[in-house]
């Protein structure tokens, strides 16, 4: 592999496989995160639910969604993401909203931290 992989305002450099074990070098691909967060909060989910962490509280899981928010948007070669996930499902309480749909924090909170406004 070459190790001029240069990078920049969310594009990177791909390096594709050819025969011979040379490379080809695609330059401004996105650079896409298609899954992230996991933050359990079970307002009023399933006791046996799950997510990747565990917030205590509405404020530990303010604190933690801004804290994986803002690492997205710091990072200058992600283009775009995708947050997992949206809503609770009967087995995983790691949704922004339970599986009624009712907010876990509130809606001007949530949009502030998902746009980028709200930052550690």
């Amino acid at each position: 592999m070459s190790p001029d992989m240069g990078h920049g305002a969310g594009f990177n450099c791909a390096e594709l496989p050819l025969e011979g074990g040379e490379y080809a070098h695609v330059h401004q691909l996105p650079v896409m995160i298609s899954e992230f967060g996991g933050v359990e909060f079970a307002m009023n989910s399933a006791p046996d639910s799950w997510g990747y962490a565990t917030a205590a509280s509405a404020d530990d899981y303010l604190g933690r969604i801004t804290e994986l928010f803002s690492a997205i948007y710091d990072c200058p070669d992600v283009s775009g993401f995708c947050y997992t996930q949206l809503t609770d499902t009967r087995q995983e309480a790691n949704g922004l909203m339970d599986e009624n749909r009712v907010p876990k924090l509130p809606v001007e909170e949530i949009h502030d931290i998902v746009t980028g406004k709200t930052r550690v």
